[in-house]
């Protein structure tokens, strides 16, 4: 079992285009993320659905955070687009037409070197704890 330090996260805001096949949309997208992870780069995806959400760019249904464990995070989305394990297939497959561009989709890299907030502002929370992933 390996240990990360996650570095930073990227945010995606998304929909699917076909409100009509939800079963298929979240089997493309949890095969894509299944696909995607790669130890010392991108250790997590989660997804979560606002069910109460209209599915617009205004309102998206859909949220997708990556956590990365790399100190390059500037460069850690297209090093995964490029990794050689990166799952193009998956573009081909017809369900990918399912998935919208992002609505939104934004990186941030998180310094562990900032000091902490004041005492005034309250307890402060405590780090989040490394990623462990396991050899598959």
């Amino acid at each position: 079992m390996q240990t990360y330090q996650r570095t930073g996260v990227r945010l995606v805001l998304s929909n699917n285009t076909d409100p009509s096949r939800p079963n298929d949309f979240h089997e493309w997208y949890d095969l894509y993320a299944s696909h995607i992870l790669f130890p010392g780069l991108l250790v997590n995806c989660f997804r979560f659905e606002n069910t109460s959400a209209a599915g617009t760019d205004d309102d998206p249904r859909y949220a997708a955070v990556y956590d990365f464990a790399t100190p390059e995070l500037k460069t850690a989305w297209p090093r995964t687009a490029d990794h050689p394990a990166y799952p193009k297939h998956l573009f081909d497959d017809p369900r990918v037409s399912l998935v919208t561009a992002p609505s939104f989709d934004a990186s941030t890299l998180i310094d562990a070197s900032l000091p902490p907030p004041p005492a005034s502002a309250g307890a402060v929370p405590p780090s989040p704890p490394p990623i462990v992933m396991s050899a598959q």
